[in-house]
């Protein structure tokens, strides 16, 4: 699975901001559309997807079209917060007396007495069923309380950063530049590394680590330092005695760590893909029984 962080899901929510039901009125959305309940009030469908578009639909705690249901599982799973909200939070919002669940949306970020959101299927003139995807500023009155995604830890070392490149959790080219990039890694630098494992090194991925922190070349000959203001290894320290996860006598290949799994991209997960017009997938009862909210 790839490794999002929330930051990733706001900036997809972003850039669907201002789209709208066509026509007024009608719940007709490409939301719907994908999750094969068009037509149908649209807020919670516009979560599963943002979800889906990252692949990581399976770290929500169902998939509904429902806020009532969302709610309900996200408490069964022992993964609800009725305070302290974080950015990326999937927060469910009542605007009723009887403080039911009647909407939702997208933490963006947390103000003093309410919350940026994200939402779909919203306006100014409807809270609820307004058909447009907009930032809202939410008082916390509103909000019944949320969901909390587990998002993916970034690597601590360069021999994790190595073995998530290994497990397609940074993409190829150009995005696995820019991810490593955002973590605080040099690509050139972990790249090697990896290099190092795919042509069969037996060394283990933190002694690999320490000889590139040393200056040592791929064939062993010395060769210029990385900058070590950009580059981490077991846990920050540069005499390798810190706290890295990856332990000293790992072997170059585990049981997830199969020569050349990831490296030409990340790993087909089978699940669809929004705007090819396929449903969520597995992992709930069937849509067409799932009540839309």
């Amino acid at each position: 699975m790839a490794r999002v962080k929330a930051e990733d899901l706001l900036t997809l929510a972003r850039k669907e901001i201002g789209y709208k039901e066509t026509p007024a009125n009608s719940n007709n959305t490409k939301y719907g559309g994908w999750y094969r309940l068009n037509r149908q009030p649209w807020c919670m469908m516009f979560i599963m997807w943002l979800f889906n578009r990252l692949d990581v639909l399976d770290i929500l705690p169902c998939r509904t079209a429902s806020c009532g249901q969302f709610m309900t599982a996200a408490k069964m799973a022992g993964n609800w917060h009725a305070g302290g909200y974080q950015p990326g939070d999937v927060v469910i919002l009542s605007f009723n007396k009887k403080r039911t669940a009647e909407h939702c949306g997208i933490v963006e970020s947390v103000k003093d007495g309410y919350l940026v959101t994200i939402e779909g299927n919203t306006s100014a003139g409807n809270q609820s069923n307004g058909g447009e995807v907009m930032r809202r500023n939410r008082a916390l009155t509103y909000v019944l309380g949320a969901f909390r995604p587990a998002w993916s830890a970034a690597p601590e070392t360069l021999a994790e950063a190595a073995r998530a490149v290994l497990r397609g959790e940074y993409g190829t080219g150009q995005e696995r530049r820019n991810s490593l990039a955002r973590d605080g890694f040099e690509y050139a630098v972990v790249q090697r590394i990896v290099n190092e494992l795919c042509t069969g090194s037996r060394k283990t991925a933190n002694a690999l680590a320490r000889e590139v922190w040393a200056g040592v070349g791929q064939r062993g000959g010395p060769e210029r330092a990385p900058d070590r203001r950009r580059v981490r290894l077991h846990g920050g320290t540069e005499s390798g005695k810190g706290s890295g996860r990856v332990k000293e006598g790992d072997t170059a290949y585990g049981a997830d760590q199969t020569m050349g799994r990831g490296i030409s991209g990340r790993p087909s997960t089978g699940r669809p893909r929004a705007g090819a017009g396929a449903s969520p997938g597995t992992g709930a009862s069937t849509v067409a029984d799932i009540r839309a909210e």
